[in-house]
């Protein structure tokens, strides 16, 4: 298969036929190669409540409860509900 060169109004053409920017084009047709080191998996220390919902298998309302029978630890930064992983962790008997 032989590969031809496209001359910038083809390109030009082409954005205005997609309506996308020449820039897009030219990354969804020659994308940034992948890192060479793999990525990092960074494990949270907090989840919020509908993370930790969800983790769990339960509605909002039921882990609401549940912080509020302090059977789930939680600690309040202002307006939001954080849950520390280890507490979670510990519920689902999981090691970190």
């Amino acid at each position: 298969m032989a590969v031809s060169k496209v001359t910038p109004e083809q390109i030009s053409g082409i954005c205005s036929v997609l309506r996308i920017s020449e820039h897009d084009l030219r990354q969804a047709l020659c994308p940034v190669p992948p890192a060479t080191e793999p990525v990092k998996q960074v494990t949270p220390k907090c989840y919020t409540r509908e993370e930790a919902s969800l983790l769990l298998g339960m509605s909002i309302a039921t882990l609401d409860r549940r912080i509020k029978d302090s059977k789930i630890p939680s600690v309040k930064m202002g307006r939001k509900v954080l849950i520390p992983a280890e507490g979670l962790y510990s519920l689902l008997q999981i090691s970190a």
